[in-house]
């Protein structure tokens, strides 16, 4: 397991290593198989997508189907604001020392 931050509400989520395509955040019900968690999400190009051979989603923000899915450390939390990025900052570093 691992953990990520979901992309809707910006807490944290224990993850499997391959995040099902129906895979739900445990705070929001959001969902978690979405472009904007994804490591090749690339909104400036083509298709929003890093990955070539990715097929077009047209909403970033819902469940998808796409096979080319990975968990990016770095796409959790867009959207928010930069005191609710500080804040789950925080609670990811206190939740790590327990």
């Amino acid at each position: 397991m691992k953990e990520g931050l979901c992309p809707h509400c910006g807490k944290t989520v224990e993850l499997d290593y391959t995040v099902g395509f129906r895979a739900t955040c445990d705070h929001c019900q959001g969902d978690l198989h979405v472009c904007r968690a994804c490591a090749f999400h690339a909104p400036g190009q083509h298709n929003g997508c890093s990955e070539e051979r990715a097929p077009m989603v047209s909403d970033k923000e819902r469940q998808n189907l796409c096979e080319w899915f990975q968990w990016g450390d770095n796409a959790p939390g867009t959207g928010m604001s930069e005191a609710q990025k500080a804040k789950a900052a925080l609670e990811r570093l206190f939740a790590r020392k327990r």
